[in-house]
């Protein structure tokens, strides 16, 4: 797609705002605060599910059938995380475990421990990081990945059966459903490391930026006015849960301003996302 917008920066800062925010969690202190209850680090998220929202749904658009769309993810996640994955457990880790280099790497070969990272059933290694705050973890920076794939897998399979906005905006409205059923309980997982109260916020991003990509500019404007509006009256505790209005409030700026305007720095020519 022509680079007339501000996504490669977006995604750049929000990617040097999730290493700082990064860099307090594993410090043992607390992250800093954006807006009410919402650290740097989740905003980022937000900032990058939005925008995966809107570009996932123009691929969509693009493609020549559900299995050309499913390639197409399939090697935007994949090919890259076993590559970095490889790295870090095979070359990196070794030198930082209690094991000498040879029985780290004989157990990590006898365990498996490298299948489950790759499909997401396990982000930590025994004996690496023994005395770090959050011992043994390893891959957390990658726990957001099974969010993404099944908001991938949900919208591919939904515009397969009716590629319209109505069908994104049903999608919107359950995983608002989702978070305000679900927020309440944070301890609940299904499918083995899928918390409902985070796929409802995180699908409320990436649905919201799909929605973005079937309208045009000045509904966006309007719904970011609505959106502002809602904002102020949560705000003086009109609405039980305000905190939702923040998510949407957060992907329809990041999405205007994305829109918007267009830069000359990056243009598409390198990812580091």
């Amino acid at each position: 797609m022509p680079h007339n917008n501000l996504f490669d920066i977006i995604r750049l800062l929000s990617a040097i705002a999730v290493v700082i925010s990064h860099h307090y969690a594993l410090s043992g202190l607390p992250e800093p605060k954006l807006f009410r209850g919402l650290s740097v680090g989740h905003c980022a998220v937000l900032a990058f599910f939005s925008i995966s929202g809107y570009l996932v749904t123009q691929s969509f658009d693009r493609s020549k059938s559900f299995f050309d769309f499913s390639k197409k993810r399939i090697l935007r996640i994949f090919p890259g995380l076993i590559v970095c994955i490889t790295l870090v457990v095979f070359f990196i880790t070794p030198f930082f475990s209690t094991e000498t280099p040879t029985n780290y790497l004989i157990n990590i070969l006898k365990t498996k421990d490298i299948i489950k990272i790759l499909f997401f059933l396990e982000d930590r290694i025994p004996t690496v990081f023994d005395e770090a705050i959050l011992k043994n973890h390893i891959f957390g920076s990658i726990w957001t990945l099974p969010y993404e794939l099944w908001c991938y897998l949900i919208l591919g399979v939904s515009l397969r059966i009716k590629n319209h906005k109505g069908t994104i905006m049903i999608l919107l409205l359950s995983c608002l459903l989702i978070y305000n059923l679900y927020s309440p309980r944070p301890q609940i997982v299904v499918l083995r490391n899928i918390i409902p109260s985070y796929f409802g916020l995180f699908g409320t991003a990436f649905f919201f930026g799909a929605l973005t990509a079937k309208i045009t500019h000045k509904k966006l404007i309007f719904l970011l006015s609505v959106l502002v509006v809602s904002y102020i009256i949560a705000s003086i505790n009109l609405i039980s849960n305000p905190i939702i209005f923040q998510y949407l409030y957060i992907s329809s700026l990041v999405l205007l301003i994305s829109l918007s305007f267009s830069e000359r720095l990056i243009m598409g020519k390198f990812d580091y996302s």
